[in-house]
């Protein structure tokens, strides 16, 4: 999927030493959230009004997340290798953009004030009969949303909506 050293790349982040054993480790999944983290998965702990997601790090990678963003140094851990930037949401936002880039789908983007999942859903039903395609599940329109549809997409992956 993606490694360490291209996640510091396209964040703006410059990694000068990663440690050996995290090198050439390829990152399964990347997610937001502790609950869903499996072994070799890359953690980025979002903020919002309720919630700090920094706070949940040591659960992350006792679940597994070998990496992960951090931005204060105190919520820094040991067991898995940690990436210090400005902001946590921005660098998740780059780093959609970049794996987008490089798996490359055709994109089919759906707005509007109202009728999108419908539209949506209808334009998956025609495309995905001769494309290999992937869709936000249900109405996952927002930032974070997109965010993690596209790291649901897979090389294989011929369209995007």
């Amino acid at each position: 999927m993606i490694t360490i050293e291209e996640i510091g790349a396209n964040i703006g982040v410059n990694i000068k030493a990663i440690p050996d054993e995290y090198k050439n480790i390829e990152i399964n999944n990347i997610s937001t959230d502790t609950r869903t983290i499996k072994k070799g998965d890359f953690y980025i702990p979002l903020k919002g009004e309720k919630f700090d997601g920094e706070k949940f790090i040591s659960q992350a990678v006792e679940s597994g997340a070998i990496a992960y963003l951090y931005t204060r140094e105190e919520n820094k851990v040991s067991g898995a290798f940690g990436i210090k930037v400005m902001a946590t949401k921005e660098a998740y936002l780059k780093l959609a953009n970049y794996y987008r880039r490089k798996l490359n789908p055709k994109v089919i983007m759906v707005t509007g004030s109202s009728g999108k999942t419908t539209t949506k859903e209808l334009v998956y039903s025609v495309v995905s009969q001769k494309y290999n395609t992937v869709r936000t599940p249900l109405n996952h329109n927002n930032e974070i949303g997109l965010c993690q549809t596209i790291f649901s997409i897979s090389k294989d992956t011929q369209v995007l909506i």
